[in-house]
């Protein structure tokens, strides 16, 4: 982060985030809470950061 009110920063949380609702939340239904905590490092770690980056 450089600073405060800097647009160039929030563009790359807002992809991620646009990402994360477009390819687990949107396609999986959550039942207790503790499966969105089970599977939200699943996907940072083998989809995100594995198969979305790489292509980048």
């Amino acid at each position: 982060m450089s600073h405060k009110g800097n647009p160039c920063d929030d563009a790359l949380v807002e992809s991620f985030f646009e990402t994360l609702k477009q390819e687990e939340f949107y396609l999986t239904e959550y039942q207790p809470i503790h499966d969105l905590r089970d599977r939200l490092p699943r996907f940072i770690e083998e989809v995100y950061n594995r198969k979305r980056l790489p292509l980048r």
